[in-house]
């Protein structure tokens, strides 16, 4: 049985930016990532399909989510990700990335005939009614 550890969000998002091959203080990744956090719908994808977007910034919601503070959506995560891909990562890496987006949007639909952002919503709606 695997056995896991809890980590902060801090830490969760330094280690997400050392996935990607960037290094940045911990004293620094809010300001960082502050930068990304604005209106909504003014962003315009630079890496990602539209859907493909919208599955990683489900995906990122569900890792670190808001509670009674602010969630990796709320700070621009998925923006950064998305810019990062887009401007600093190796076309090697791109392709990485897309091909394990598209893998789990493709499972989502061959296993539950559903896109996977459509199970996780039915997945939290269940989860918030069992915790009402």
């Amino acid at each position: 049985m695997k056995k896991y550890h809890l980590i902060s969000r801090r830490e969760a998002l330094k280690r997400a930016s050392l996935i990607l091959g960037v290094s940045i203080p911990v004293s620094q990744v809010g300001g960082v990532l502050s930068a990304f956090a604005s209106d909504e719908s003014s962003y315009k994808v630079k890496f990602f399909e539209t859907n493909e977007f919208i599955l990683l910034t489900d995906i990122i919601d569900q890792i670190i989510p808001k509670t009674d503070t602010a969630g990796a959506i709320d700070v621009g995560v998925h923006r950064f990700v998305d810019m990062m891909l887009n401007e600093w990562a190796s076309k090697e890496t791109q392709k990485y990335y897309r091909k394990g987006i598209q893998g789990i949007s493709g499972y989502a639909r061959l296993k539950y005939k559903l896109s996977f952002s459509t199970i996780l919503r039915a997945l939290n709606a269940v989860f918030q009614s069992c915790h009402a």
